[in-house]
C-alpha cells in the first residue's frame, strides 16, 4: 500500500519548451503540463528568458 500524498515531479527544461508530469506513489500519472519557450542562439552564447519558465 501506498501513501496517497506522495507526489513525485519529473521536471525537463528543455530548448525549445519546458515539460513537468506528476506521478503518485504507484507510478500512475496524475497529470502533466507543456510551454513552449524561445531560445536565442547567438555565436557566444545561449539564452532563454527566465520569466518564461
Amino acid at each position: 500500500m501506498s501513501d496517497s500524498n506522495t507526489c513525485y515531479l519529473v521536471v525537463n527544461l528543455g530548448l525549445r519548451s519546458n515539460r513537468v508530469i506528476a506521478f503518485d506513489a504507484d507510478g500512475t500519472k496524475l497529470d502533466e503540463a507543456s510551454e513552449q519557450i524561445e531560445t536565442r542562439v547567438s555565436a557566444a552564447r545561449v539564452e532563454q528568458d527566465p520569466d518564461e519558465w
